[in-house]
């Protein structure tokens, strides 16, 4: 009788986990892997987001070795299958492949459509001897419109471009809940110029989306890479209004592309620093692009290795390869210029830029450039004298991790009328910038950043 009982017992038990389980599938909106990655055979699983630059507009200058341990889990043709990995890459993100209506001869070179992710793959092949599977979703327009988590229970959903709740639905369907090894977000670009009122929202958007995508994906750790906007060429001119890319009025298009474009990339640099397991990797030095806003195929052949190097060290726990640089200090000490030594009123000063994670030593293909002073409250009197400026920037000879700048004197002594003194690296929407390490790792832009003067 107690045998019986105690078998009752664990019966009953495991009814209970067992309706646990069901009711958590249930909860959690799991759904039947119906399209798990070929041969039977585990692989590492990466979703890849965002918009045209994740999907890759740049032209294929060269054409692709397929290799059988890469596999895109395509949409081609409205059909769901896993394919081997192949430029034009954006011919194989869902839900339209082809986010810009091109018709490429695909028998001939160049085509357009090539981006990050096939040498991200390539190089992490190098160093691993696992199959990698992608999953790749890519649409246009702001983050309020198309990737809010919020409106996936919401009619909103039923928006055309609409592609969150789709997003979770193909993770899903390849197996990816639970089993996603990392994730490649790249997006921003239509908040800062085209649908510029959401830009509001961006950063709750941004910071909610990161935790939903772990939360609806059954990976409450899931390591996410930010790729940093990259450079625009606006066809605005200062001082004179305009329209935005979706035809809102802007009283002056070309600074508000430049301050949002700014904006964009300090949330993105923010959210891997606030965030857990979210890393940034910078392109605003990379080179060159395919038009205004789309990197070039050089540019990508240099990016996918930056961002595979972050996640063999991040992601796959590897020795040897790059960590993410994030901006640890800055600080501002004054240095009398040998020229003007014996000059009342002439004390340069310098400004030191620390960084962390930095791989080996900060270098520079040519001059070491990118930063700038900017005094957004400057008073009248002030504007039409001189202000100081960066003229100058050094490798602290005794920290492989710091930059020197040198700017013109005045600068602690600046009236307090002027305001905040800011400091960017990357100002505006088309910076020349070029200080990378020696793992080629992009030291990301910023600003602004307040210089505390008194």
């Amino acid at each position: 009788m107690k045998r019986l009982n105690r078998l009752s017992l664990i019966i009953l038990i495991g009814s209970v986990c067992i309706g646990a389980l069901a009711a958590f599938a249930l909860e959690s909106g799991e759904v039947k892997v119906t399209h798990p990655y070929p041969g039977g055979v585990k692989a590492d699983l990466w979703l890849v987001a965002g918009q045209s630059n994740m999907g890759g507009y740049a032209t294929v200058k060269k054409e692709t070795v397929p290799h059988p341990r890469i596999m895109f889990f395509s949409a081609a043709k409205d059909e769901d299958v896993w394919v081997v990995a192949k430029d034009p890459q954006e011919r194989l993100m869902y839900p339209h492949g082809d986010a810009h209506g091109m018709v490429p001869d695909f028998t001939r070179l160049p085509v357009g459509g090539s981006g990050l992710v096939i040498p991200f793959a390539q190089h992490l092949l190098k160093y691993t001897d696992n199959n990698i599977g992608f999953i790749g979703i890519t649409t246009g327009q702001s983050m309020a419109r198309v990737w809010d988590p919020e409106l996936k229970d919401k009619e909103e959903q039923q928006l055309p471009n609409y592609i969150y709740a789709r997003m979770i639905d193909r993770v899903k369907r390849a197996g990816g809940y639970g089993n996603l090894k990392g994730m490649i977000w790249y997006q921003g670009e239509s908040d800062a110029i085209e649908f510029t009122k959401d830009l509001v929202h961006y950063k709750r958007i941004l910071y909610n989306f990161i935790d939903s995508v772990r939360r609806d994906t059954g990976n409450p750790d899931l390591p996410i890479i930010i790729v940093q906007l990259c450079r625009f060429v606006p066809n605005r001119l200062p001082g004179f209004p305009a329209f935005s890319e979706s035809k809102e009025p802007l009283e002056d298009g070309f600074k508000t592309y430049s301050r949002n474009w700014e904006y964009v990339r300090e949330i993105q640099r923010q959210a891997a620093r606030d965030k857990d397991n979210v890393y940034l990797v910078s392109t605003v030095d990379l080179y060159p692009m395919v038009d205004p806003i789309h990197l070039e195929y050089e540019a990508f052949q240099r990016l996918g290795p930056r961002i595979a190097e972050i996640a063999l060290t991040k992601v796959y726990k590897l020795q040897g390869h790059a960590t993410p640089i994030q901006l640890e200090s800055v600080e501002m000490f004054e240095a009398t210029h040998p020229s003007y030594a014996e000059d009342e009123g002439h004390g340069y000063v310098t400004i030191r830029v620390h960084f962390s994670g930095v791989n080996g030593r900060l270098t520079s293909n040519g001059m070491p450039w990118g930063f700038e002073i900017r005094y957004p409250e400057v008073p009248v009197d002030v504007a039409r004298g001189s202000v100081p400026v960066i003229y100058r920037v050094d490798f602290d000879p005794n920290d492989p991790s710091a930059l020197l700048l040198q700017c013109t004197g005045g600068l602690l002594d600046m009236p307090k009328g002027t305001g905040p003194v800011q400091l960017f690296y990357g100002p505006g929407v088309f910076p020349f910038c070029t200080i990378v390490d020696d793992k080629d790792i992009g030291i990301p832009a910023f600003g602004p950043y307040e210089l505390a003067r008194y």
